[in-house]
């Protein structure tokens, strides 16, 4: 019997771990494997910690990944494949459950994280079979406007800007 690995991403109170859960060759297989997003509260003991009250928070077949706690911790941005074409940044906000979708392009997007001001989302933008380039772009939320943050055509898989 030959496995397949599937990722899952489960944040803890600001720590994101992600695992590899081995499921049967058998079981419905993608180009891009099935994951989803849990969040759970971290509670410590005195003999250590517990975890409680999980939630699947991107609740959707097929790829969910890259979380990122916005600063104040009110929301998680995360990479969600919800059309089938392609990648856009998502938007979880922990107080009501509400999910919002922050990017809306033919390419894909990946890794986001913002300013600490959180006025900015940073992200990785693959370019398709267009431009097959990674590299770093940003979004203004107010404008929604978006540019490109490198000039580099060296692609970019995962990155941090020092905003200082």
């Amino acid at each position: 019997m030959k496995m397949i690995f599937r990722c899952c991403t489960v944040l803890l109170a600001g720590v994101c771990i992600t695992s590899l859960l081995a499921a049967d060759e058998d079981q419905e297989s993608a180009d891009i494997p099935d994951m989803e997003v849990h969040l759970f509260s971290l509670v410590k003991e005195d003999q250590g910690y517990r975890i409680e009250n999980g939630k699947n928070i991107s609740s959707n077949r097929g790829y969910d990944n890259q979380p990122f706690f916005t600063p104040g911790n009110e929301s998680i941005l995360f990479s969600s494949d919800r059309g089938g074409e392609q990648t856009d940044i998502y938007e979880y906000f922990i107080s009501s459950g509400e999910i919002k979708r922050v990017t809306d392009t033919k390419s894909s997007e990946y890794t986001p994280k913002t300013s600490p001001d959180n006025q900015v989302i940073t992200y990785v933008r693959d370019g398709g079979s267009a431009n097959p380039d990674q590299t770093v772009w940003k979004m203004n939320r107010e404008t929604g406007e978006s540019s490109a943050v490198l000039n580099s055509k060296e692609p970019v898989g995962y990155y941090h800007l020092n905003h200082g």
